[in-house]
């Protein structure tokens, strides 16, 4: 039921909401009850007495033609779901999904959204939930660095002491076109527009101290 909501929520703008033939004493919405049209969008039969017979117990007694109560019963859906998902979460938890709706719609550029969109489920979330906190902290460099380590393995983010406005980023693989994508995106959604990023893959820069950057032929030098 849970996958049945959110999907839901996520598709709200493309599902067309209709009271189902069949009524049950167990659920309002299942699975099988969504159907895709062919112009794709989602017919789902929704048990509208399940929980709101006194909002639709009306509508279906009033002397109104068939085809607009049906227009009026899928308005009324789409506003009682939205206010189902207001609250059934937390309020910073909304936040997130407001920053996830943007991102997946394009608001914050085309390159943002391609990426997000190629996203597993937990990592949307992530991201989501850290742009959530950049509006609150107003700690981009940290978030941009935090975000790149939580987003991609084998990793690690540097601050360069002697120009702080560049941010090293060092990936230890060989082929990293995917890497590069996701780097990109998070450079446009956190590092401030003065700072700039340098990747380095597979062999690390030299740093003096650290004994395991420092070997023969298996250095970059920065």
């Amino acid at each position: 039921m849970e996958k049945v909501w959110e999907f839901l929520h996520e598709n709200s703008e493309n599902i067309r909401y209709q009271q189902t033939e069949y009524f049950s004493p167990y659920y309002e919405v299942s699975k099988e009850s969504v159907k895709t049209e062919m112009n794709k969008t989602y017919q789902v039969s929704f048990n509208a007495f399940y929980r709101y017979e006194e909002v639709f117990e009306a509508l279906f007694d009033m002397d109104i033609k068939d085809k607009y109560k049906k227009t009026l019963f899928d308005c009324i859906l789409h506003y009682l779901v939205c206010q189902e998902f207001q609250a059934g979460v937390t309020k910073e938890e909304y936040k997130i999904r407001h920053y996830w709706k943007h991102m997946e719609t394009g608001r914050y550029g085309e390159q943002v959204q391609e990426v997000f969109r190629s996203l597993p489920k937990e990592k949307k979330h992530f991201l989501a939930r850290t742009l959530y906190k950049q509006s609150r902290l107003q700690a981009s460099v940290y978030l941009f660095a935090n975000s790149v380590t939580g987003m991609l393995e084998n990793c690690v983010v540097y601050r360069n002491k002697i120009e702080p406005t560049v941010v090293l980023v060092y990936i230890q693989e060989k082929n990293i076109s995917n890497q590069q994508k996701i780097l990109m995106a998070l450079k446009e959604l956190f590092l401030p527009l003065n700072y700039t990023m340098r990747i380095f893959q597979e062999k690390h820069f030299g740093v003096i101290g650290a004994e395991q950057t420092m070997e023969t032929d298996e250095i970059e030098i920065f």
